[in-house]
C-alpha cells in the first residue's frame, strides 16, 4: 500500500507560494503516492486569504483553489477522529499543549495512518505522530 501524507496548514501555505523544496519533494514521491490535508487547514487557509490586503485576496484564493486539487482528499473530522483528539490531549503533559487546530490535524493524520508533512516542533509533543519537514 502506498505511503499517504497529510499536509499540515504550513506546508499548505509553502506550497501554495511555490516553496521550490517542497514542490521537488512532491515531484520525486512515487505516482502511487496519496497527498491529503485537512478541513482545519482550508479553514486556516481560508482565514489567512480573509486576513490578507484587498490586493492579493483574489489570487490567493486562486492559488488555494489550485493547490486543494492537488489533494487526494481533504480529510473530515469524523466521529473516530474526535475520539483520538481527546486521548492526544490528554496525553499531553501541562504546560507543553500545542493549539487547538494542530490537535486536530494531529488526531486527522493518526486515524489514518498518514505521515504528517510539517516544519511546526509543537507536533514533536503528540505521541506516535509521524511527520516529516519538507520544507526548505
Amino acid at each position: 500500500m502506498p505511503e499517504g501524507y497529510l499536509f499540515d496548514t504550513v506546508a499548505c501555505s509553502r506550497w501554495r507560494r511555490g516553496d521550490v523544496v517542497l514542490r521537488r519533494k512532491v515531484e520525486a514521491l512515487p505516482p502511487d503516492a496519496a497527498l491529503y490535508t485537512s478541513v482545519i487547514s482550508v479553514g486556516e487557509l481560508t482565514l489567512g486569504i480573509h486576513k490578507a490586503p484587498e490586493e492579493y485576496k483574489e489570487r490567493l484564493r486562486q492559488r488555494t483553489q489550485e493547490l486543494l486539487t492537488r489533494f487526494t482528499t481533504i480529510l473530515a473530522v469524523t466521529r473516530e477522529v474526535a475520539e483520538r483528539y481527546g486521548d492526544i490531549v490528554s496525553q499531553v503533559p501541562p504546560g507543553q499543549h500545542i493549539g487547538q487546530n494542530d490537535y486536530w490535524i494531529a488526531a486527522i493524520t493518526l486515524t489514518h495512518g498518514l505521515v504528517l508533512v510539517t516544519n511546526d516542533p509543537d507536533f514533536d509533543r503528540v505521541p506516535g505522530l509521524r511527520q516529516e519537514n519538507w520544507l526548505g
